[in-house]
């Protein structure tokens, strides 16, 4: 039952990256800051991919997507 925290993380991240998606890039006072929005974007991208790339063959067959 162990894959439950990385289907858990799953979750998180998509819910974190749709929170992300949803703030209007208009809403940004500074390039700072509109920088900073993509930065944690491609973070969480990356953070994605690398579980996806080493963990997700761990999962049971079923859950595999």
């Amino acid at each position: 039952m162990v894959y439950n925290y990385l289907l858990d993380l799953y979750k998180m991240l998509g819910e974190r990256k749709k929170e992300l998606e949803e703030q209007s890039e208009d809403s940004f006072n500074s390039t700072q800051s509109k920088e900073y929005h993509h930065g944690q974007l491609a973070a969480v991208d990356e953070f994605t991919t690398f579980l996806r790339n080493n963990y997700h063959n761990k999962l049971p067959r079923r859950m595999r997507q």
